[in-house]
């Protein structure tokens, strides 16, 4: 729901029509709406915004939804996901050049003594 600012609603029809008038004078690709939502919510938690923060943003009734529809990880951040695991499990080190190797013997087990 939009409303005016004297506070009665504005009409989805209407509404249309204000944003397809935005984007032909902002001369960018149109997307619509529900598009320009998508987009928020994508490049909010991209941005790092906390998942219940757009939750809330977008109205959804539960943080579930949110997460079924925006949480697919990039693969940069299953790798950190990975490094920060490796970390407190004690199994990462940095080889002195930047990168981060596993530690352990053989299939990534540590070693028995």
């Amino acid at each position: 729901m939009v409303a005016e600012p004297d506070g009665s609603l504005v009409l989805p029809d209407t509404l249309s029509a204000r944003w397809k008038r935005l984007e032909k004078a902002a001369d960018v690709r149109p997307i619509g709406l529900h598009g320009a939502r998508h987009t928020h919510a994508e490049l909010a938690l991209a941005a790092g915004a906390r998942l219940d923060v757009v939750s809330r943003q977008l109205g959804h009734a539960s943080i579930a939804t949110t997460a079924d529809v925006y949480g697919h990880p990039d693969e940069e951040a299953l790798k950190e996901a990975a490094r920060k695991m490796g970390t407190v499990c004690g199994r990462e080190r940095d080889d002195g050049r930047g990168r981060h190797e596993s530690g352990g013997g053989a299939g990534g087990m540590p070693p028995s003594t």
